[in-house]
């Protein structure tokens, strides 16, 4: 009996002693692991910091009232979340809601919410959050509830259920609910100040600074992955020359300016947009390069043609003189905004996009046989509105049109007072710029800036929007498009470019549509 006792006590002590040297090895080399960086540390990225340089600094962060695109870009995705979310090409994905579906008469929209959602403040999110806050947005009619003109109900049958009923079908209510109409809100929150409102994204609002800068920090009750950088700050420039200069000497780790001409400036400041620049003379941070990425916007240049009155673009045929006499290929190849050239209302990166820029090929002979037709003299002179940084353009259009028998005289003039004088109709022509927002249901209109009106052209959008499925609605969307192009209301030059650039070392942002929405939960600066 001690015999065996001894023995079970030895076997024991020899099993403690051979489990405290193996827990002593795992350790040393885990630990040496993560020295090496080998192993993720989960905290780590709550220390990390980043910078970020931008252009237009927001008022207020009230993104319910503020109506201003640069509170959404930088709330958007970071401190609010939506229902449903838009992918790097802009396609319709899964946000809030993990799935939903769309009845066969589309007059019924189900959003499946998962369980385990919460906002920063800890509180539960469910679809009851949802449906008080789409009650709110009609109500008081938050910015974004004009996208909901054929929302007949919301009921929410359970916590994760929430059901949307239209008077009609809307085949752009997905879309609309990315966007400040899909911001799933706290019920419960009793914040009085517009930073303090809980949101459910990556981060939270730490300070704004009107003007200077926004801090964001890591939220804690996040119910995704962790951002990359525990903190980020966002800060503000006046132009693209102060925010290359701050990018070179190391005060941001990334620039992402909202407008494309100025990210046109930013990438020729760095050098060029050709993937990198070295750029140690210039006072380079890190010595080492800058990388430059390109995507597309959902804004476009185009030539804006008047209708109104007496105007001889009222006449179709001139109007479709003028789009073969101008090379838009070489127009888009030239400037240092553009991605693409267009031939049609829709942009590469939105719904029923369809490449029409065979519609109009650059034919010069064909534009001066449909002039022809004219008597000597009829056109007068055309008067062509250009913003001061499209004055090269200006004159490159007013070229193309004098090489077919038309007389332009170009006024160079600022942004603002050319939006003012097409607002007003005292122009012949006028190169302007969308903002990427509901600009393909212009046409369809009777109160255009444009004075253009096509019952043809109302009639292929009607149908459009009575679609009752995604791909009917593409399909119709395609046809409205080419309707439209061929009565060429307009000249619709380029798809415009947008850039980011960043430090050596720093990645996580995507350039598609960075003029508009910038996700920073992935930037990182190592």
């Amino acid at each position: 009996m001690h015999r065996r006792t001894s023995n079970s006590l030895r076997s024991w002590l020899i099993f403690i002693a051979t489990a405290t040297a193996l827990s002593v090895i795992v350790a040393v080399v885990w630990s040496s692991l993560g020295r090496a960086g080998l192993i993720p540390d989960p905290d780590l990225s709550q220390d990390r910091a980043a910078v970020i340089g931008l252009t237009d600094a927001p008022d207020t962060l009230d993104i319910r009232t503020d109506s201003d695109p640069a509170v959404e870009r930088a709330l958007l995705g970071n401190v609010y979340e939506t229902l449903l979310d838009r992918d790097d090409d802009n396609k319709v994905v899964a946000g809030l809601a993990s799935q939903w579906t769309v009845s066969d008469d589309a007059l019924t929209y189900t959003f499946t919410i998962p369980e385990g959602l919460t906002f920063s403040n800890g509180d539960t999110l469910d679809s009851s959050d949802a449906v008080w806050s789409l009650q709110q947005l009609v109500e008081h009619q938050y910015v974004g509830h004009d996208g909901l003109d054929a929302l007949a109900g919301v009921t929410n049958p359970d916590p994760t259920t929430l059901v949307l009923t239209l008077s009609r079908p809307d085949p752009t209510i997905p879309r609309t609910l990315t966007g400040r109409a899909g911001i799933i809100h706290d019920a419960d929150a009793t914040a009085q100040r517009a930073i303090d409102v809980p949101g459910s994204g990556p981060f939270t609002i730490e300070s704004f600074t009107p003007g200077e800068r926004i801090e964001l920090a890591a939220n804690p009750h996040h119910h995704g992955d962790a951002p990359a950088s525990g903190h980020i700050t966002i800060r503000y420039h006046a132009d693209a020359t102060t925010l290359a200069d701050a990018l070179k000497n190391g005060d941001v780790d990334a620039a992402a300016p909202a407008d494309p001409t100025d990210a046109a400036a930013l990438a020729s400041a760095l050098g060029g947009s050709d993937g990198s620049s070295d750029d140690d003379a210039d006072g380079n941070a890190d010595g080492g390069s800058f990388t430059i990425a390109d995507g597309t916007s959902t804004s476009e240049t185009i030539l804006t043609f008047n209708h109104e009155g007496e105007s001889i673009l009222s006449d179709e045929q001139v109007r479709r003189a003028v789009r073969y006499a101008i090379d838009n290929a070489s127009i888009a190849a030239a400037q240092p905004d553009a991605v693409a050239a267009l031939g049609g209302p829709i942009g590469p990166l939105e719904d029923g996009y369809e490449d029409l820029t065979g519609a109009y090929p650059y034919n010069p002979d064909t534009a001066r046989g449909l002039l022809s037709y004219f008597y000597a003299n009829y056109f007068g002179t055309l008067d062509l509105l250009v913003p001061t940084e499209y004055a090269d353009m200006g004159n490159t259009i007013a070229g193309q049109l004098g090489a077919v028998g038309l007389t332009v005289t170009v006024e160079t003039l600022d942004k603002a007072e050319v939006e003012r004088r097409v607002t007003e109709g005292s122009y012949t022509l006028a190169v302007t710029t969308t903002d990427g927002v509901d600009d393909t249901s212009v046409y369809a209109t009777s109160d255009n800036v444009m004075h253009y009106t096509s019952g043809t052209v109302q009639q292929a959008w009607k149908a459009a929007m009575a679609a009752t499925s995604q791909q009917d609605y593409e399909t119709l969307l395609r046809a409205y498009a080419a309707t439209v192009g061929n009565d060429a209301p307009c000249d619709w030059l380029y798809a415009r470019k947008t850039t980011v650039a960043m430090r050596a070392g720093v990645s996580g942002l995507t350039a598609n549509m960075a003029d508009r929405r910038l996700p920073l939960a992935k930037l990182l600066a190592q």
